[in-house]
């Protein structure tokens, strides 16, 4: 059997291919090795997916994650696959490169994720050739949930927020100025706070006030993550994601002022993935 994991910031997915047919599949907490302790993964495994499946029958696991990107934090993922595993030959690859092969198959193109982080990478068919770096959610990931979300708790901490929209976030949220900074500066996960605000800018998109937040956040992602490629205004651009996914019509609508052309905009790689791996 094979397993292909998933795994973003937010949630984890799992589908377990048996002769060329998905034959499970379940979603458990999303699993970041440079944010969280590798106890996440190991719980999400051993209480959600191990109940489900024969774990020694499982003999390739192709594990695609935010945060993978250095040997060291892959390590860590194949350590704790190992525990689980034992007879599986294992694969930990970057979320990114996951997204391209889901997007992409084995075809060239510009491969992006716009959901609760952002990256994106020039992809030959193969494997990522080039990559703008994102770096994470205190400097970067425009365009995404938590760029999004940020920018809004910005804009009502310094109020700059329309009146009746911060009335509203407090009144829906809880949130107000001093639980905000508390949150921000003492909690040991800030990056939740800007990610759940995220919904409620989903929520009240029809103000002028969100909008101009969202299409600001996908503009610079776009200026700043995709123009930088030598390629991008000659290949087709795809995105993965829930920012791209639900605002997919300011995502087109930004990318074209650019002229930049978008390909295919999907909620999540995965199904591309079983493709490219059966």
């Amino acid at each position: 059997m094979k397993l292909i994991a998933d795994s973003g910031s937010t949630k984890t997915e799992w589908v377990v291919l048996k002769e060329k047919q998905q034959v499970n599949h379940c979603v458990t907490r999303g699993y970041n090795p440079n944010y969280f302790p590798k106890s996440v993964l190991q719980s999400g495994i051993t209480v959600t997916l191990l109940p489900l499946i024969d774990a020694e029958s499982v003999h390739e696991i192709y594990f695609y994650g935010s945060g993978c990107s250095t040997k060291a934090n892959n390590t860590t993922v194949k350590e704790v696959l190992f525990e689980c595993f034992p007879n599986a030959e294992i694969f930990v690859e970057h979320d990114l490169l996951g997204a391209a092969r889901g997007l992409c198959g084995h075809n060239a193109g510009i491969a992006c994720i716009m959901g609760t982080g952002s990256n994106s990478c020039y992809y030959d068919g193969k494997s990522v050739i080039e990559n703008v770096e994102s770096v994470g959610w205190m400097f970067g990931d425009k365009g995404s949930g938590t760029h999004i979300g940020k920018l809004f708790i910005e804009a009502f901490l310094k109020s700059e927020c329309p009146k009746h929209l911060a009335e509203k976030f407090t009144e829906t949220t809880g949130f107000e100025f001093e639980n905000i900074l508390t949150r921000i500066y003492k909690d040991n996960e800030p990056q939740l706070l800007f990610s759940q605000t995220s919904l409620f800018v989903g929520k009240n998109i029809d103000d002028p006030f969100i909008e101009n937040i969202v299409r600001q956040s996908i503009r610079e992602f776009f200026e700043e993550n995709v123009c930088k490629y030598q390629l991008a205004h000659q290949l087709p651009i795809n995105c993965t994601g829930s920012i791209a996914q639900v605002f997919e019509d300011f995502t087109r609508d930004e990318a074209k002022k650019l002229n930049l052309m978008i390909g295919n905009i999907i909620q999540k790689p995965m199904d591309g993935l079983i493709q490219y791996h059966l």
